[in-house]
């Protein structure tokens, strides 16, 4: 009984490594949210329903940042690199 995996090179690993990095980002993003950002803006209570739809747009925000945060930075930098010249 000899099973053979076969395991996703190249752009394909890439591609899947990277959805697998984002989405773990998203669901520690947006349980953190869920968790720590629950309260109630008016009387601080804990246990304030969150909207689903804010706690994703929260999550993929948060993501992207991480995953490509530190790319938007260094345009950022050349940009303003290349007007001080």
């Amino acid at each position: 009984m000899d099973v053979k995996v076969s395991v996703p090179r190249g752009r394909v690993a890439r591609a899947l490594a990277g959805l697998l990095r984002f989405s773990r980002h998203w669901a520690a993003i947006s349980a953190a949210y869920v968790t720590f950002g629950s309260a109630c803006s008016s009387y601080g209570h804990p246990d304030f329903p969150v909207n689903i739809g804010i706690v994703g747009i929260f999550g993929v925000l948060g993501a992207l940042t991480v995953n490509y945060g530190r790319r938007w930075l260094a345009a950022i930098r050349n940009r303003i690199g290349r007007q001080d010249h």
